[in-house]
């Protein structure tokens, strides 16, 4: 037999080039530098969380009976903490813009994917879209300071004072 023949195929070797073997060496660098890092960034995010339980542990011991208390009163002495009213107003608020959300959200989505027109569809698809972007604390904030005072002026027949309520802000 031919040295052709008892190597393989035509004169070519089967041991990896230079090269190819250069470039899986830089590969594994790379492929073990970032399971480094992740194990890093993972290892200092246990450690934080741990360093937090035993001083969350204290405080909730000194003020459980506040916490979870009915009166939020932070600037009274003695100050008093209840998440009662905060938890309460916060369901409430989420209650009234879910009920008026839900319904313009989906009739919304149902005409521009039903009925509208492909002109409007390419019109109104990318403010709809920029929207979306917008955080809701900001829109929020909008519409206490902006909307809220213009509906009070007008429309709103008890007075000021009720006008800051849940309902103006859901």
């Amino acid at each position: 037999m031919s040295a052709t023949a008892q190597s393989g195929s035509a004169g070519m070797s089967l041991a990896p080039s230079t090269h190819l073997r250069r470039r899986n060496l830089i590969q594994l660098l790379i492929t073990r530098f970032m399971a480094s890092a992740t194990l890093v960034s993972v290892l200092v995010t246990v450690g934080i969380v741990l360093s937090l339980i035993p001083t969350t542990f204290r405080l909730l011991k000194e003020i459980t009976t506040q916490v979870f208390g009915t009166v939020w009163a932070p600037l009274f002495t003695p100050s008093q903490y209840g998440m009662a009213p905060l938890l309460t107003g916060t369901f409430i608020i989420v209650l009234i813009a879910m009920v008026i959300a839900i319904p313009i959200g989906l009739a919304s989505a149902i005409f521009l994917s039903d009925y509208a027109t492909f002109n409007l569809r390419r019109i109104v698809k990318p403010i709809l879209e920029i929207l979306a972007g917008i955080p809701t604390v900001v829109l929020g904030l909008f519409g206490l300071y902006v909307v809220n005072p213009e509906f009070v002026e007008k429309y709103w027949p008890i007075g000021e004072p009720l006008a800051y309520t849940a309902l103006a802000q859901g």
